[in-house]
C-alpha cells in the first residue's frame, strides 16, 4: 500500500520522514530509502537529503518485493529473528481471518518456515521474536519467563493514576469470544507501572509483565480505572491516534546459544507523541 504526503514547508527527505505520522522507525525509513521505496513527484530516490519544496509529493510505498520485507528488523542471527511489529498487523496467521500476518512476511523473507516465540496482539506495536528453527523455539517454551526476565511496554492511558507507580495483581478468566477479565480465581496476573509523563488528561506509563496473560496490560489498565486509549474493548472512551496506545518497547532474553542476556529495543511510535510527548524518553 502506497502513502502519498504533500509537503507544506522546505525541507530535506530524511528529516521529513523522521518526523512524519509514519508507523516506522528511524531505521526502518533508511531502509526504505535504500530500496528504493521513496518517490518525489513519482521519480524514486535513495538520497536521504534530497530537498523538498512546498507542494512535492512524497510517495512511500511498504516494501520493495524484489529488494526486501515490509519487517521493521531490529535483530537476526542463526536462531533468532526480532522485528518491531507495526500496529494491525497479526503476529501469526489465525484460522478466522484470510490476511496476512508478521510471521507470514518472515516466513516470505527468510525463504524458510519460522515459529513463533510470544506473541502481541494486532494491535500492539514492538517488538516480537521468531526462532529459525524448532530447538530455539522449544528452548524458549521451557520456561519462557525466566528466560525473557524483562519485558516492558509503554502504554498511554486515559487519566492519571493516583500512584504514580503500584503493582496489579489478580487472575484472569476468559469468555467464550475471548474476552477477558479479572476474577478472584483462574489464571494468576501480575502487572507493574510507573509513570513517565503527564498532561491533564493522559498519563504515559511503563508497564512490565510478570507474568503473560492474554490482553494483561489492556484489562489490568480498565481494571485501576485507566484503560489504554483506543482500546474500546477494555473500556477506553478515546481514540486520537486512531490505534492502540501500546507497544513493546523493551525486552531482554537468554540468548539460545550463547546464553547471554541481550536486550533489544523497539523506538516508540512517534503518533504516541500526539497525546503525550514521550519523544525523549529511552
Amino acid at each position: 500500500m502506497a502513502k502519498e504526503l504533500k509537503i507544506k514547508k522546505e525541507d530535506t527527505l530524511l528529516n521529513y520522514l523522521i518526523n512524519a505520522d509514519l508507523p516506522y522507525s528511524k531505521g526502518k525509513i533508511r531502509s526504505l530509502l535504500k530500496h528504493f521505496c521513496i518517490s518525489i513527484n513519482g521519480v524514486t530516490t535513495t538520497q536521504f537529503d534530497a530537498p523538498l519544496k512546498p507542494n512535492d509529493i512524497v510517495t512511500v510505498i511498504e516494501y520493495n518485493p524484489n529488494l526486501d520485507t515490509p519487517l521493521d528488523i531490529l535483530f537476526e542471527d542463526k536462531n533468532l529473528l526480532v522485528i518491531n511489529k507495526p500496529n494491525a498487523l497479526l503476529s501469526v496467521p489465525t484460522e478466522n481471518q484470510n490476511e496476512i500476518s508478521a510471521q507470514d512476511y518472515a516466513k516470505d523473507y527468510l525463504r524458510q518456515p519460522v515459529y513463533v516465540v510470544h506473541r502481541l496482539d494486532k494491535f500492539t506495536s514492538g517488538i516480537l521474536i521468531f526462532a529459525k528453527n524448532v530447538k530455539t523455539q522449544a528452548y524458549y517454551r521451557d520456561d519462557w519467563q525466566a528466560k525473557a526476565p524483562d519485558r516492558h511496554y509503554v502504554a498511554i492511558v486515559e487519566g492519571i493514576p493516583k500512584e504514580e507507580k503500584g503493582t496489579i495483581h489478580s487472575f484472569f478468566q476468559e469468555t467464550k469470544s475471548l474476552h477477558v477479565f479479572s476474577s478472584t480465581e483462574g489464571k494468576e496476573a501480575i502487572t507493574h507501572y510507573e509513570t513517565i509523563k503527564t498532561t491533564p488528561r493522559n498519563a504515559a506509563l511503563l508497564v512490565k509483565l510478570e507474568t503473560g496473560r492474554r490482553n494483561q496490560i489492556r484489562v489490568h489498565m480498565n481494571d485501576i480505572g485507566h484503560p489504554v486509549v483506543g482500546d474500546s474493548k477494555y473500556g477506553a472512551k478515546t481514540n486520537p491516534i486512531k490505534r492502540l496506545a501500546l507497544h513493546s518497547y523493551r525486552v531482554t532474553i537468554k540468548h539460545p546459544v550463547t546464553k547471554k542476556f541481550v536486550t533489544f529495543i523497539a523506538p516508540l511510535p512517534n503518533q504516541f507523541n500526539r497525546i503525550v510527548d514521550i519523544k525523549d524518553f529511552r
